[in-house]
């Protein structure tokens, strides 16, 4: 009993000593607690966050609203990118001073090239401002330094192997919460789907005091009765679509997307004056694209298989949208009047007329 109290004493002088070796200074003083102070435990607390990179000239403000969070004032969080932020600043400690021979190199690193972070509660009071550096060269962490400190410590996520610098991203497109169409089923007024290569194939649907209707091109004399489950159904897809990443920066952008053919436009008008509309643009075939090789039988084989470009908001936002994604709203308006098969829930397909090279399928008359 008596060693056991001996080797447990012995291991606690250890301790200490390497505890008081890594965190004083050449003086022997011992650094204050809010100079490694970086994490909070409270992430609930918080209320804005600022980000700001001294080789970068955008900033990002992220802060409350409501229920939500906003990213420069202006648009909805992405939330993945958020969690992890909240998840980092909760978790992320202190384990060392930069040591003395690396210390100068760190600062000056620091003071060309961090990223200042000031956090505030929900009152508005700053909790926090410090520094994010870059990987400590020949140690696994991230070199941070507090406002007021002189001292850069070196910071990791225990159980986390790398550094943390790209969380504290001031990329937009890295906070951009990438929703293009987001409206309740009941709460749409008017979905307008309108072909560019296919405009016998466009629809509009009106939905009025719980009644919905369909409009076809007048080139098509319909007497079928419209299958209004299938309407119903359809506009249940608006709740939530979203866009695979925003296409800033991408060389030449413009160009590409006024030189691509238009696949559709849509254009969508709910409730409190919701308006959205997307044009989906034809995305150039690349290298990646499943059908580099294959036969081309339709126009749209002439174009890249998995993904589309949006231009969104008014015009103001590009963006990449997955095939998969759009799929199910590219429907051809005759559907909305062709009954469904009781044994396979879907369809007889009805006679098939052609507009220049594209199928188009027609109503029976």
């Amino acid at each position: 009993m008596q060693k056991t109290l001996l080797y447990l004493a012995i291991l606690a002088i250890l301790g200490f000593g390497v505890w008081f070796f890594l965190f004083s200074d050449k003086s022997g003083q011992m650094f204050s607690s809010a100079d490694a102070n970086f994490g909070i435990r409270d992430t609930g607390m918080i209320g804005k966050i600022f980000i700001a990179a001294n080789d970068n000239p955008n900033s990002i403000t992220i802060e409350r609203k409501g229920e939500g969070w906003i990213v420069n004032n202006t648009y909805p969080v992405l939330q993945s990118t958020l969690k992890q932020l909240l998840n980092t600043i909760y978790n992320q400690k202190a384990t060392y001073p930069v040591p003395d021979k690396q210390r100068d190199g760190v600062i000056r690193s620091l003071l060309g090239g961090a990223i200042k972070t000031e956090i505030y509660d929900r009152e508005g009071r700053k909790m926090r401002t410090f520094y994010v550096g870059g990987e400590v060269r020949g140690f696994a962490g991230t070199a941070m330094l507090m406002e007021g400190s002189e001292r850069p410590y070196v910071v990791q996520i225990p159980g986390f192997d790398g550094y943390l610098t790209t969380r504290y991203s001031t990329e937009m497109g890295m906070w951009r919460d990438r929703i293009v169409f987001a409206v309740e089923p009941q709460d749409i007024e008017q979905i307008s789907v309108r072909y560019a290569q296919e405009p016998l194939n466009s629809f509009t649907i009106t939905q009025q005091n719980g009644k919905v209707s369909v409009a076809l091109d007048t080139a098509l004399h319909n007497t079928q009765p419209l299958n209004e489950g299938r309407v119903r159904s359809h506009l249940t897809f608006f709740k939530k679509i979203y866009c695979e990443a925003y296409a800033t920066g991408m060389i030449d952008l413009d160009t590409i997307v006024r030189q691509m053919p238009e696949k559709a436009t849509i254009d969508i008008r709910g409730a409190g004056g919701y308006h959205q509309q997307a044009r989906i643009i034809y995305f150039p075939i690349d290298k990646r694209s499943k059908n580099t090789e294959k036969q081309v039988t339709s126009f749209d084989d002439n174009f890249h298989s998995d993904r589309y470009f949006a231009v969104i908001n008014g015009g103001k936002d590009t963006a990449t949208v997955q095939t998969h994604t759009f799929e199910k709203v590219f429907r051809r308006g005759y559907e909305f009047f062709m009954p469904d098969d009781p044994k396979q829930g879907t369809p007889a397909v009805p006679g098939e007329v052609r507009q220049g090279n594209s199928p188009i399928r027609q109503l029976a008359n």
